[in-house]
């Protein structure tokens, strides 16, 4: 046999829940509230942190046989800047030797990247730069 519960047992209970999901409720808007107040204040300023930025480490000049003794680092676009460099003529013909330039960077993160190019770079060691899809561009500070 089951016992029935008193009607007064099953309201006190359901009053001690529902002040329980008040109290829960207002703590969590209270909670929310004051985390926006804080991020509108200016206290807490999250910087931007550069993933792709650093320091140039190096500049150096490599002189080959061909573009084809050149190991590339596996990167798409430099193998297709070197193709490009290739059929464009601007590799001497005649066992000349051809000149590329690397650009050894320290990013942020301390991971270094190696880049490419057939052009003496604008930037020495100590620059500032970021590397975007396999090139070395500058950092411009604006403002």
């Amino acid at each position: 046999m089951e016992k029935a519960r008193s009607p007064r047992r099953s309201t006190a209970n359901s009053v001690v829940a529902l002040l329980l999901l008040c109290l829960a409720t207002g703590a969590t808007g209270w909670i929310g509230w004051q985390l926006f107040d804080l991020s509108g204040n200016g206290t807490f300023h999250i910087a931007r942190v550069c993933t792709v930025c650093g320091r140039v480490e190096r500049v150096r000049e490599l002189e080959r046989a061909s573009p084809a003794a050149l190991p590339l680092n596996g990167d798409q676009s430099e193998s297709i800047v070197m193709m490009i460099a290739a059929l464009g003529g601007r590799v001497p013909s005649g066992g000349s030797s051809f000149h590329t330039y690397e650009t050894a960077v320290r990013l942020d993160d301390g991971s270094i990247r190696i880049v490419r190019e057939p052009t003496l770079p604008l930037w020495k060691a100590g620059d500032r730069v970021r590397v975007m899809r396999g090139r070395v561009e500058p950092i411009t500070r604006q403002g």
